[in-house]
């Protein structure tokens, strides 16, 4: 059984408070991809794939009047949580859901329904209302915004052949293969594995590479001495790529949200002696 917006509320559109008057709250709502197993045991395994929801409470509601939110894709009810959750994971596998819905007297019913499977490699729209005792009234709110998208994709693959680099006045690349469902990559370097601090470079320009048989494998290059103008080499450096659709949701800061491959490590050699004129 698929639940919508309008069917919860009898046929009135959720941004309707009472009379019919638009009651917006202003709080955040955040959503992002994520992988239930990071590394995976199983490669591109789409049971794997999550979508993360984050909230803060309603502004204009004391907690202890929440009565629980409902989580929304694509305009159909896809989870429910206690007042005092923040988060809610969205996956491909859903478990039956119950929900309370206001009776025309007043009261809250309890329902149940199974809801629809998560769409992969695809955009989807989120949101998140609060159902609340409002004085002698119970309503169903929205948070907003009122619209957060986020697609469920997996995390680049990058060639994890030892990388062995020059620190030169020269490019050097990576080669990594593209994910389902994603148009945006960056890449990072950092000079620790936990990546705290990170030189991001960018929106990645890829060009094909013809040195390969895959057609779909794609090159970044890197100008280090740019990047790290006093590295002192030899030395390592630990290389990640991250992948989004271009219609998902920034977060609150306006921060744009990557699933990121595990680090690679790269080895950065001297560059070789010139030999004197």
């Amino acid at each position: 059984m698929k639940l919508s917006r309008r069917t919860l509320l009898g046929g009135v559109p959720l941004l309707a408070g009472c009379g019919g008057v638009t009651l917006p709250v202003t709080t955040s709502v955040q959503a992002r991809a994520l992988l239930a197993d990071t590394p995976p045991s199983t490669p591109n395994d789409g049971s794997l794939l999550r979508i993360i929801l984050t909230w803060e409470p309603p502004t204009t509601a004391k907690e202890d009047a929440v009565i629980e939110y409902h989580v929304w894709r694509d305009d159909d009810l896809v989870g429910v949580a206690a007042p005092s959750q923040r988060v809610f994971v969205d996956g491909a596998a859903p478990r039956p859901v119950t929900y309370q819905q206001p009776s025309a007297a007043g009261a809250l019913e309890s329902r149940t329904l199974t809801p629809t499977p998560m769409p992969l490699y695809t955009p989807m729209r989120y949101r998140v209302s609060f159902l609340a005792r409002f004085g002698s009234t119970v309503e169903e709110r929205p948070l907003l915004p009122t619209d957060t998208i986020a697609t469920a994709i997996w995390y680049p693959s990058v060639d994890d052949a030892p990388l062995f680099w020059r620190y030169a006045h020269e490019k050097v690349g990576f080669n990594f293969l593209p994910v389902v469902g994603a148009n945006r990559y960056v890449a990072e370097l950092s000079t620790t594995a936990d990546f705290e601090s990170v030189k991001t470079l960018g929106p990645v320009s890829f060009t094909s590479s013809p040195e390969t048989r895959v057609s779909y494998v794609f090159r970044g290059t890197i100008d280090l001495v740019a990047l790290f103008p006093r590295l002192q080499a030899p030395t390592s450096l630990y290389l990640r790529v991250g992948a989004r659709n271009a219609q998902d949701s920034p977060d609150a800061s306006g921060k744009l949200s990557y699933l990121y491959s595990p680090p690679v490590k790269v080895t950065v050699e001297q560059a070789p002696s010139l030999p004197f004129p």
